[in-house]
């Protein structure tokens, strides 16, 4: 098949969804709501994944390689959604590959198999993920709200509510902020407030602890997964990006565990760190389809 040169990188997440084309010298960018098949059900996720490829002017070409990770990607409709709304936009691709956003992100942080290392991604969710001894990633966390996502945007959330129930001002001063939308707003705000909040009220600086604790907990039991040296924990995702207090946390809880190194490379733009992965990866045996 003759290929344009043209990468795709897509992240569907579970708060929005986001696509980077390159071509050549060139790049557009896109948005879209929440892509998450477990959420808000395949027709949406397909319709989001389409509007993405539009937004892009992905539309009608032929790409050379192209990736896309969805959060919910273990959803039985989930490679179905990529291809329907693949053909229907036109978009063929030589070589594509398909996974869960968090191992997207993970190619980002550490290229190559080779690169040991542990990533752990706090936003809306929580999860933490690393690679076996035979390449294959293991993940620690990622359950979802109703059963997990320790030190998520929706958990500190959650915690900042039911904090905020025995505490008056703390609930007017979360009111103030975020008003209802505290366990389900973007987590960039969750962290912001958070950390506006955990000078004045204890409770608030107690969520912040246990959430950096929660995430680093998840850290240590991926690197137990992989049953590798992994000496580097890198960070993704708005929470531990955006907030200090559960960052400080974090980074104390890895150090009384002596996990080793915390390295600095956070992944602040799956995307880009997305894209240089992807035109390094080796495509033979990668099938042009999804």
């Amino acid at each position: 098949m003759k290929t344009s040169g043209a990468a795709l990188v897509m992240d569907l997440g579970g708060t929005g969804s986001r696509a980077l084309l390159e071509i050549g010298n060139e790049s557009r960018r896109s948005e879209a709501p929440c892509g998450n098949p477990n959420r808000v059900g395949a027709k949406a996720v397909e319709a989001c994944i389409f509007d993405l490829l539009v937004g892009v002017e992905a539309a009608g070409r032929t790409l050379d390689r192209a990736v896309v990770g969805m959060a919910g990607a273990s959803h039985p409709e989930a490679r179905i959604l990529v291809r329907r709304a693949f053909e229907r936009a036109g978009v063929l691709v030589g070589a594509a590959w398909f996974m869960n956003d968090a191992e997207l992100a993970h190619c980002a942080a550490f290229p190559g198999p080779e690169v040991p290392g542990v990533l752990v991604v706090a936003g809306t969710g929580s999860i933490a993920v690393a690679r076996g001894a035979g390449g294959a990633f293991v993940r620690a966390g990622g359950k979802g709200p109703a059963v997990g996502d320790e030190g998520s945007g929706h958990w500190i959330g959650t915690r900042l509510l039911e904090a905020s129930l025995r505490d008056p001002a703390l609930a007017t001063e979360i009111a103030r902020r975020l008003g209802e939308g505290a366990s389900t707003g973007p987590p960039s705000a969750v962290a912001a407030v958070l950390d506006a909040l955990v000078t004045d009220f204890p409770a608030a600086a107690a969520v912040a602890e246990g959430a950096g604790e929660a995430l680093a907990d998840l850290a240590t039991e991926a690197r137990r997964l992989s049953a590798t040296a992994s000496p580097s924990v890198r960070c993704s995702g708005s929470v531990l990006l955006r907030s200090g207090a559960v960052r400080t946390a974090f980074r104390r809880r890895l150090a009384e565990r002596g996990e080793g190194a915390f390295d600095h490379g956070d992944v602040e733009d799956v995307l880009v760190a997305g894209l240089d992965w992807l035109r390094s990866a080796p495509i033979f045996g990668v099938p042009p389809r999804w």
